[in-house]
Order: structure tokens, then sequence, then C-alpha cells
């Protein structure tokens, strides 16, 4: 339910998916697309999310909003939706690593050891559903993908054993991967086993995040 002053709106009451065709759907979507970011009304109401993004995120959150544009195909029309919610997760994540960043000599965050497990804790979530949203892409065979392929198999490598606590496609071998952090940048990461190179292997997620939006947005 989104709420609007004057007048509560639901989803459910401007689209009905089952009557209309899939990709005339996606088509809707983009239309509303452009209608939101760029009415004049969009932005002076308080419910309009973007004109709250921080300064030191405006360029960042162009390219994501650049790449779920960019992807949004009629195979796979609601992309664009999981893709901007991955950019809005990202926020707090960033913000939480540049906390952490011992740059310039400066003295830890008082509340480091909390801010490293639930940067940590939320970067898992993240993942997966960057994970997902590559996987979906896949299996709706979207012209898309292609690009994505090595990123998308970075990325089942690195979530199976947070969602299944095994190693990628290794039933019988029970693993979950060590955190690790970077006292220069604040960047959370993890040691991961990889079946494929047969050593562990380092994953960052904001390296993950940044490989993304280049291939990404790089058409868009």
């Amino acid at each position: 339910m989104w709420r609007f002053p004057g007048k509560s709106h639901s989803y459910s009451e401007h689209v009905q998916p089952t009557s209309l065709h899939f990709t005339d759907f996606g088509i809707y979507i983009l239309n509303r697309i452009v209608l939101i970011e760029h009415s004049e009304l969009a932005h002076v109401l308080d419910r309009y999310p973007y004109q709250y993004i921080p300064a030191d995120f405006e360029e960042r959150s162009k390219l994501w909003r650049a790449s779920a544009k960019n992807l949004v195909t009629g195979n796979d029309p609601f992309t664009y939706m999981q893709i901007e919610n991955l950019m809005f997760a990202e926020l707090p994540i960033l913000q939480m690593e540049k906390a952490l960043a011992r740059q310039d000599g400066n003295s830890p965050d008082s509340r480091e050891p909390l801010l490293i497990m639930e940067c940590s804790a939320l970067s898992i979530l993240w993942l997966c559903g960057l994970y997902e949203a590559t996987r979906n892409l896949k299996a709706a065979k979207s012209p898309k993908f292609p690009p994505l392929e090595g990123l998308h198999k970075k990325l089942e490598i690195a979530r199976m054993p947070f969602a299944k606590h095994q190693v990628f496609r290794e039933h019988n071998k029970p693993h979950f991967p060590t955190s690790t952090w970077s006292p220069e940048t604040g960047r959370v990461g993890w040691q991961v086993w990889n079946p494929r190179s047969n050593k562990f292997e380092p994953y960052v997620r904001t390296d993950l995040a940044d490989e993304f939006l280049k291939i990404a947005a790089a058409d868009a």
C-alpha cells in the first residue's frame, strides 16, 4: 500500500497483470517509470524516494536506475523493480562501509564490532538478491543475460554456501564462508571454496556490485 496525501492507493487498483499480455505489461511498467521519474508532481510528494538520496550516492544511483531500465525485456518485465530494490538495499551497506573505513589515520568507529557484523549480514542477504536477479534473467532466456553470465557464475558459487551451507554442486561437502573485512576500504567480503578452481577465493560484495553496474548500465 502506497499512501499519498489525500488518498490511499494500492498497486492492485491500477494494475491488473492477469488482464494484460505479459509483454504489454512490461511496456506498461516502462511507461510508469518514465511518468514517475519525470513528473513534477512526483518530485514534490513526500513519498517520492529519489529526492532523499544522499549526494554521495547520487551518481551510483543513476547507474542502478540505468541498469534496471536496460535489463527490462518482454521476457521479464519485473526486472526493473528487482534491480531498483537492490539499489535501495545497497545504500545502508555503503554507508556502513564508509564508517568502517580507517582512512587518513582516522580512529575506528566506536561501534566497529557491531557495524562489521551488521554490514556482513546485510551483504549476505544482498548477495542472494543479486544472484536471484541474474538467475531470473537466465531462466527467462533474456537477451540481456549473456554479458552477465561470468558474474552469475561467481554469484552462484558464493551464494550456495550461504543458502544451503554446502559447496556449490557438492552436496556432501558442508561449507560456510569465512567473513573478511578491509580496514582501508571498509568493504566486507568472504573467503569461499570454489570447486571449479579447487581453492578458496575472495569475494567482496561491493566489488561484485561494481562489476554488475559496469556491465548492466553499459548499454543503457
